[in-house]
């Protein structure tokens, strides 16, 4: 996951693991149109089933919820916005 996650991103952009299967990547800008692409990116590069160690093929997928910063706001606030709109897509997701 975190390959195709660091396949998926800009040079500029940080992938960081939060837990098991929880990632965020820090995307410096608040360009609507670049982390649209961006989420098309790792929706594309998270299609394909991924092939574990011992050859075994298993389906993935992802829910992503962006947050965009504002002053005053926490890493740790940030990030639960970020969370909460990834349960929004993952709800969505699961119709």
């Amino acid at each position: 996951v975190a390959t195709r996650l660091r396949a998926a991103v800009r040079g500029e952009d940080l992938v960081a693991r939060l837990s098991g299967d929880e990632f965020v990547v820090v995307v410096p800008t608040a360009d609507p149109e670049a982390v649209d692409a961006l989420q098309a990116r790792i929706h594309e590069a998270m299609a394909p089933p991924a092939r574990l160690p011992d050859g075994t093929l298993v389906e993935t997928s992802v829910s992503i919820g962006a947050a965009v910063t504002q002053p005053g706001l926490s890493a740790e606030e940030v990030l639960a916005a970020a969370d909460a709109a990834m349960y929004v897509a993952k709800r969505r997701r699961g119709r």
